[in-house]
């Protein structure tokens, strides 16, 4: 039983033991902290008809005790020193260390001694056993023993016994008691005398796995003194900052860090540390890094310090005023304001000090809260910064949704909302509006409640909406996000099609207000620098289009958008708006737009982009040819070059064409991944039967397919390994690339040669290789074991991944294959690159078909049989491994009912070996169970 809060344990108390009475129940209750278990032990330590009203702590600690028995001073020494340490065990370990000898040293006592010991704690409920493992607890008796025995015992004596006599795990094991004593003045001189410039635990960033884990054991008892520790050694902490390899003892020290400043005390140090170590990690915002730990620290809820709010804003106004640390700041205004989908980064146990998820402002001290961070917000917003306004502008416009739930902070946001709309319009605040409105009506309608807008938000809305040419622009042309059909008036929730029918009507939309831009030049010189900002606008392609269609200059229109994206400096923009354009010229002005294109492809900025600009409606030969010429210039840089080779509006194009140009990418730095994603989309849902590649696109992409096998790069997201697969399977289903083929097996073998065997990626493309040419891929692999120690092989003894590489090849070509050359060694190869085990349908393992199949056909199966013992342990697992080992063995039993004796002997030898390879499995998950069973977690 466990800690579930005083009210409870105390209706548990009351019922069990009536006798007592509510009083003395609730007393137990409060003196138990909640805990059921002590309670129950204390409850019935206690005689009928007692009163605890008079009664000390110290005096009811006693009683738990005692239980009733007389008071003896030797049990409660050696419980205090049997309580120093979190577990300790009964039995000598695998070394002959025997730790109860160890702990009795403390108090002159022999090991038998304290064993007795152990065992009279057990009976009065006051120690808990797994195995050979004891532990003195709850934790509320366990610390109260240790504190005592600190003050009994000289801090000398204890640090000699457990740095000089005892092994590193019952050293572990003490630091983790002497975490929860944070109250204890020894405890604490430990702490510092392991901290300090030459302790024990100084050298934070070069501590072992054993330093590591003390350290952030005995944090709890002095947070100063471990602050102080990793301030004086601040200058290593910010050099491993940057350093890859030291990225644990950084995550290490900003976690303890971190935690630190939950003390509003130390906040501000610990906090000035944060930050320098965030200077130092860059812009990097990783989950367990320094800058998203500062930015915890300014949610209302879960923010894992109990700093006083002024504590907070002061931070945040000395890294608003820090150029280095603006956006981080930024950031942090933005936390302050959520109301809701808090990040909690921080873990509240921290020894045994009392400790929440941090402060949580309820009531007017929310709203106290909520009003100082947006007025901080507002402020900003009316910056002559621009790009302060617009990121303090987005910031409110983000949380006004929460903020808006919050009644008291309507007043505010109205206000506040009225000044931005004066200042130049709140675009963003519109949006959120719309958008807060379109989710109240979208949630009544799926509770099955009639549809009621809240009339101050709609009064809100109205106010905000753009009124003229330019914000309706910004409002709904060049809107980002995927949600824009809030914005749609139309927007049916009832209509199946609702949000293509929503896109269709705001694409409109937008395609109006481009035409009304087109003849209104000021509009247009206002927004135009806007059109190339690099992130998602939907409508931007309509909106260009319409600009396209009023104006009475097309070339001029061109000319001066063009103008501007090279004003901005910068090879990165978005050129929707441009695509946009050329579309609708190219229907209006064919002839302007092929000239326009030319233009393009001679453009030093542009030309990279000519694929995507080529408007895809009758897309010509002319077009291929005009962007193969850009390729031929600047190769890879050209974007979506692969498009022409596979994209529908491509298909007029002549095979002899594309031919060429797939040997061109080919032939580039990198062109062969490239060339296998253009196969790739070529082939998707195509009829197999057919040839789509044709001879000369086969053999171009095998060689890619040999060049991107051939290199050392991984493949992370198994992207290139699905490209490989449609690309070989589609390829090496017909013949005539024989020259391709040895060069595909020549680089597959080839980086098998530098890895040493071990060949984790495209997986899937070498089972695809095995499939179609299994007598070549065999012939190589046999080559291949030939030359190597068995261990340099083993990446066919067990698939990584679903399948291994002979899956797909029938028994009855393997066994084919190894027929001709008439060699055991064959047979064995083919029983480590083979699926032996296969999921039944009853939950255990069998034999596959493949396996039972080349048993029946090997002249000597018992050398194949031999090799199944090498699947018989996996490599990836749930729950115990020995018994996936076991069920793998029980797989095999089929093997005894077969007629030929050669089979069953070799079988029965394999099952033997299976029994013993599955003891040992259990003896190791065993030892594993028994290391977890210390910490009594």
């Amino acid at each position: 039983m466990t800690a579930r809060g005083t009210e409870i344990t105390e209706q548990l108390v009351a019922r069990r033991y009536p006798q007592l009475g509510s009083l003395n129940a609730r007393r137990i209750a409060d003196f138990s902290g909640g805990n059921a278990r002590l309670a129950l032990a204390l409850a019935d330590a206690l005689p009928e008809n007692v009163s605890l009203a008079g009664l000390s702590d110290e005096e009811l600690f006693e009683r738990l005790f005692e239980q009733r028995h007389e008071s003896d001073n030797n049990l409660r020494e050696q419980a205090e020193v049997l309580s120093l340490v979190y577990s300790f065990s009964t039995a000598e370990d695998e070394e002959g260390v025997n730790e109860l000898a160890v702990l009795g040293d403390l108090c002159e006592v022999s090991a038998r001694r304290m064993a007795r010991a152990s065992n009279t704690l057990l009976e009065r409920q006051i120690a808990q056993q797994r195995g050979r493992w004891r532990a003195v607890l709850p934790h509320a008796i366990a610390n109260r023993l240790a504190a005592d025995a600190l003050q009994h015992i000289p801090v000398d004596e204890v640090l000699r016994t457990f740095e000089g006599n005892a092994r590193e795990r019952l050293l572990r094991s003490f630091s983790r008691r002497i975490g929860f004593l944070h109250t204890s003045p020894q405890a604490r001189e430990i702490s510092r005398r392991w901290l300090q410039p030459d302790g024990l635990l100084h050298k934070a960033m070069q501590l072992n796995e054993l330093g590591a884990v003390m350290l952030e054991n005995i944090a709890p008892i002095d947070c100063e003194n471990v602050l102080q520790c990793f301030e004086s050694q601040k200058a290593e902490i910010l050099a491993g900052a940057k350093d890859i390899y030291k990225r644990t003892e950084v995550r290490r020290a900003i976690s303890l860090i971190s935690k630190v400043a939950y003390e509003p005390e130390l906040f501000d140090r610990a906090v000035s540390l944060l930050l320098e170590i965030a200077d130092e990690e860059g812009r990097e915002a990783r989950q367990d890094g320094a800058r998203k730990r500062v930015q915890a620290f300014f949610q209302i809820r879960g923010s894992g310090t109990h700093a006083t709010l002024q504590q907070r804003v002061d931070v945040l106004e000395a890294c608003m005023a820090d150029g280095d640390r603006h956006g981080l700041a930024l950031d942090c205004l933005a936390s302050s304001l959520k109301t809701g989908s808090f990040e909690n980064t921080i873990l509240a146990e921290f020894g045994a000090r009392p400790r929440d998820y941090g402060a949580r402002p309820f009531g007017e001290e929310a709203i106290a809260w909520l009003s100082r961070f947006l007025t901080i917000a507002d402020q900003m917003a009316f910056s002559h910064d621009v790009s302060d306004r617009k990121a303090c502008r987005g910031i409110i416009a983000s949380q006004f949704s929460g903020l808006w739930g919050i009644e008291k902070m309507r007043p505010m946001l109205i206000e506040l909302a009225g000044r931005l709309h004066a200042d130049g319009g709140w675009l963003e605040g519109w949006r959120a509006v719309k958008g807060k409105l379109h989710y109240d009506k979208s949630r009544s309608s799926r509770e099955g409640k009639a549809a009621k807008d809240d009339p101050e938000l709609v009064k809100l809305g109205e106010l905000l909406a753009p009124s003229d040419l330019e914000g309706q622009v910004r409002a709904v042309a060049l809107a980002e996000g995927h949600r824009l059909f809030a914005l749609d008036e139309e927007f049916d929730l009832d209509d199946p099609k609702k949000y293509e029918a929503s896109g269709k009507r705001l694409a409109e939309e937008a395609f109006r207000l481009g035409q009304d831009v087109a003849t209104d030049s000021a509009v247009f010189d206002a927004v135009v620098d806007d059109l190339f900002e690099q992130s998602h606008a939907p409508n931007r392609i309509a909106f260009g289009r319409g600009l396209a269609a009023a104006s009475s200059n097309r070339r001029l229109l061109w000319e001066k958008v063009t103008e501007r994206i090279k004003a901005l400096g910068s090879a990165n923009f978005d050129d929707c708006v441009l695509s946009g354009i050329l579309r609708e010229i190219s229907q209006a002005e064919p002839a302007l737009a092929q000239k326009l294109l030319d233009e393009i492809a001679e453009d030093e900025l542009l030309r990279r982009r000519i694929v995507g600009l080529t408007p895809a409606d009758n897309f010509s030969l002319e077009d291929f040819q005009r962007c193969e010429r850009v390729f031929y210039a600047i190769g890879l840089e050209m974007r979506g070059v692969d498009n022409l080779l596979w994209r529908d509006n491509c298909s007029a194009i002549s095979r002899e064409a594309k031919v060429r140009l797939a040997h061109s990418i080919l032939a580039r730095e990198g062109g062969a991944a490239v060339l296998l994603r253009a196969f790739s989309m070529m082939l998707h849902r195509t009829d197999r039967s057919i040839d789509t590649l044709g001879p000369e696109l086969r053999a171009s992409a095998i060689q890619a397919a040999a060049i991107v096998i051939g290199n050392d790069d991984s493949d992370p997201g198994g992207t290139r390994d699905y490209d490989l697969e449609q690309v070989l399977n589609s390829a090496l289903a017909y013949r005539g690339t024989d020259a391709e083929e040895k060069q595909l097996l020549d680089d597959l073998f080839s980086t098998m040669e530098r890895r040493y065997g071990f060949f984790p990626h495209f997986e899937k493309a070498i089972q695809v290789i095995a499939r179609w040419r299994p007598d070549a891929f065999l012939e190589r692999l046999m080559a291949y074991a030939s030359r190597k120690e068995d261990d340099d092989i083993h990446w066919i003894d067990n698939s990584l991944g679903e399948r291994a590489p002979l899956d797909a090849v029938s028994a009855a070509e393997l066994a084919a294959w190894c027929g001709r050359g008439n060699d055991v060694r064959r047979w064995k190869l083919l029983a480590r690159a083979i699926t032996v085990f296969e999921d039944d349908k009853e939950g255990g393992m069998r034999l596959s078909e493949q396996a039972r199949s080349l048993v029946r056909m090997c002249p000597e199966p018992e050398a194949i049989i031999e090799n199944f013992g090498l699947h018989l342990t996996p490599r990836s697992w749930s729950g115990n491994r020995s018994v996936h080992i076991e069920q793998r063995a029980a797989g095999l039993s089929e093997l005894l009912r077969f007629e030929d004796s050669r089979v069953v002997t070799a079988t029965e030898k394999l099952l033997c070996r299976a029994a013993n390879i599955a003891d040992q499995e259990r003896e190791r998950e065993q030892e594993e169970d028994a290391e977890r069973e210390q910490t009594f977690e």
